[in-house]
């Protein structure tokens, strides 16, 4: 029995055999189905070229997520899904959105299966580091490499390794582990909020800038050279100066710990 679904908009044929191997032809694009047993697994290659300061963004990704970043105009993207059985093709079904500006990869929906059977995915991208990169919902394992721009993480509830070259950063959501380098901070710094986990900030040991910390029920370390100027160390508020002052970390709502060292 063979069946067969085309999407006229994005030049996509389904064919569905009782062979091993479920092949999709895609335009422009490398995308197979290797169906072993009763899980099925979807993969993704694609290349596409992108502007200096795109953006970037990637949602709802259930499984790792894995950014390189290098001196290109490319982003290379190598995307699994898996899933068990021919009920769960359109669980967590994956949306490749891109212009010269922007590169968008999300999942659909929310999964409502449970027991490990819900789809999984694994993201391996390689993107310029001049680009703006968005970060929501991260489930699992999440590495990026050093931007050169902006970096916006919106949940986090697992272990993250980020690093930023030159930009701003905001972080929010965090119940997991998040672990950033900074080498150079711009006008807008830092924003750091609703920290249940633990951020961890590691920096220059000659940065200067203006720390403020809103709503501490937890821990806040600053481990470098400083001088408290409103409140007390750790308190529900206070501001701190980080060598002559500078570029602003503002810490808010937090009930984890945030710390902040040296390289």
């Amino acid at each position: 029995m063979v069946a067969s679904e085309i999407d006229g908009n994005r030049g996509r044929r389904w064919i569905m055999t009782s062979l091993a191997v479920v092949c999709l032809i895609m335009t422009g694009a490398s995308l197979k189905l290797i169906h072993a047993s009763d899980r099925v697994t979807e993969e993704i290659r694609r290349e596409y070229k992108l502007s200096p300061g795109a953006r970037v963004e990637v949602s709802n990704i259930n499984g790792p997520i894995e950014i390189e970043t290098a001196d290109t105009d490319k982003a290379e993207v190598h995307i699994t899904r898996s899933w068990h059985g021919p009920a769960d093709v359109n669980d967590r079904k994956l949306k490749v959105v891109d212009t010269p500006d922007s590169l968008t990869i999300q999942a659909e929906g929310n999964s409502l299966r449970m027991g490990g059977n819900e789809a999984r995915h694994r993201v391996a991208l390689k993107i310029p580091r001049r680009v703006d990169l968005t970060i929501n919902q991260a489930s699992d394992r999440l590495k990026v490499g050093e931007i050169d721009g902006s970096i916006h993480l919106n949940g986090l509830s697992w272990n993250a390794e980020m690093a930023l070259a030159a930009g701003q950063m905001e972080i929010s959501r965090v119940s997991g582990t998040a672990v950033i380098r900074a080498t150079k901070l711009d006008e807008s710094g830092i924003n750091i909020s609703n920290v249940s986990g633990r951020v961890e900030l590691i920096t220059p040991a000659d940065l200067n800038a203006n720390i403020d910390v809103n709503g501490n029920r937890g821990e806040v370390i600053i481990g470098l050279p400083h001088k408290i100027q409103e409140g007390t160390l750790n308190g529900l508020r206070f501001r701190a100066q980080i060598g002559s002052g500078g570029a602003p970390i503002s810490i808010s709502n937090i009930i984890g710990t945030v710390s902040l060292r040296r390289q």
